[in-house]
């Protein structure tokens, strides 16, 4: 400060602004925090006004726009006059992934990862990528890395091993002791609208897979109801729906 005087101060404040909104408008758009809605716009608001040059306002009012029920694509439209940063990158490669554009995505999670190589979240978003396109031993690997090597306590990451442990029938019984454990423990652990519906979600597939349907369709109940608001966790149920034929009851539910 003694050498920067008070633009050096005003600028780590709006660097310190741009930063809170932007975390709160992740909280809101990753996790599903709806409460934190408001407390997120007025963040956000407050960074337009006083830190519009910050690369986070940018990527705030981007995750903001998203979760406010814009498109993808208008959400992207919020970055591109933003410096390239490591969060930046991040929310374009989930966005684009979003919109369903996965060969971008992977592009864009590469490029979060050079600029950021400690990012868990473009880590986990990288193994997710990788399990959707079926190369399940390397997702596990890089599931694995990013619990034993950055953050072993990180619930996203635990929830989606034990999913992806389930769905290739890898130490499974493991994996349903983990979501039970995560369950168990939701309010100490603090866990969000959609890490509580994932982990029920992950759950309801494994009963499903022991032909269990009374199990599988009360954890994909559960999870509709952690997370009401998001169409994804309608699917476990549709999809039991469709098994027994009741068409009309799974287009309703269906999030598609």
């Amino acid at each position: 400060l003694r050498l920067t005087g008070r633009p050096g101060l005003r600028d780590l404040r709006a660097a310190r602004l741009a930063l809170l909104a932007r975390v709160e408008a992740e909280r809101v758009a990753l996790f599903g925090e709806r409460d934190r809605l408001d407390e997120a716009k007025g963040l956000v608001a407050r960074a337009r006004a006083q830190a519009s040059a910050q690369p986070d306002t940018r990527v705030a009012d981007a995750w903001l726009q998203w979760a406010d029920g814009s498109t993808p694509d208008v959400a992207l439209a919020a970055l591109d006059a933003a410096t390239d940063t490591g969060a930046l990158a991040y929310a374009r490669a989930w966005l684009n992934h979003a919109a369903g554009r996965d060969d971008k995505a992977l592009d864009f999670v590469r490029r979060a990862i050079h600029l950021d190589d400690r990012s868990v979240l473009a880590r986990k978003l990288l193994a997710d990528l990788k399990a959707e396109r079926g190369e399940n031993s390397a997702a596990l690997e890089e599931y694995g890395d990013i619990l034993s090597r950055l953050a072993p306590d990180h619930v996203d990451t635990r929830i989606a091993l034990a999913r992806l442990r389930i769905a290739v029938n890898k130490r499974a019984g493991e994996a349903v002791t983990e979501l039970k454990g995560l369950i168990g423990q939701a309010e100490r652990l603090k866990l969000s609208p959609r890490q509580l519906a994932a982990a029920h979600d992950s759950l309801g597939r494994y009963h499903a897979r022991q032909g269990d349907l009374a199990s599988a369709r009360d954890a994909y109940r559960r999870a509709m109801e952690a997370a009401p608001e998001d169409p994804r966790f309608s699917a476990g149920l549709a999809r039991l729906d469709l098994d027994e034929f009741k068409l009309d009851q799974a287009e309703a539910r269906s999030p598609w």
